[in-house]
């Protein structure tokens, strides 16, 4: 269990520091789609670092899109 949230807190870290990177503007929208949308601690940890820079996440399903339709 503790490798698994290592992972995810990785995976986290790097896509929040790979939008940093894009010099985004403030209050920006994040729309994560895909299987990862379905891994609870994944999406918590998107969350809490994503909004910690005042920006937004959402999924594809919150839209009215299947994560699953890629």
């Amino acid at each position: 269990a503790d490798q698994l949230a290592t992972e995810n807190a990785l995976a986290a870290r790097a896509i929040v520091e790979a939008l940093a990177r894009l010099s985004l503007a403030p209050g920006y929208d994040v729309i994560a789609s895909g299987g990862g949308t379905h891994n609870r601690c994944l999406m918590d940890e998107l969350h809490t670092r994503i909004t910690s820079r005042g920006a937004n996440l959402t999924t594809s399903d919150d839209l009215g899109v299947a994560s699953s339709t890629k």
